[in-house]
């Protein structure tokens, strides 16, 4: 089965048999760092490169991926402008 078809929830087999077939599942990366989005980033590359995902599912998945590095980031950030804050505020 390709990438392009794990995406998708398969509706004709229920349509023709009655029965609702789940989707291949597909291996779960951690993605709590910006080095696990940033190679998730470059599977979904390759797999759209090689024809194997759809480059407009492809283009979804990395726009998911860096919403989700900002979001790191960003908390990042916040940890440590807190973490200052206390600091400053101790003094």
């Amino acid at each position: 089965m390709t990438a392009e078809k794990r995406d998708e929830v398969p509706v004709q087999p229920a349509a023709v048999t009655g029965v609702l077939l789940a989707p291949t599942p597909r291996a779960r990366s951690r993605l709590t760092t910006i080095r696990e989005i940033r190679r998730e980033m470059a599977k979904v590359y390759l797999e759209a490169r090689n024809g194997e995902l759809r480059t407009d599912t492809a283009t979804r998945f990395v726009y998911m991926l860096v919403q989700l590095s900002n979001l790191i980031r960003d908390s990042e950030l916040e940890g440590r402008v807190q973490q200052l804050e206390q600091e400053i505020a101790r003094r």
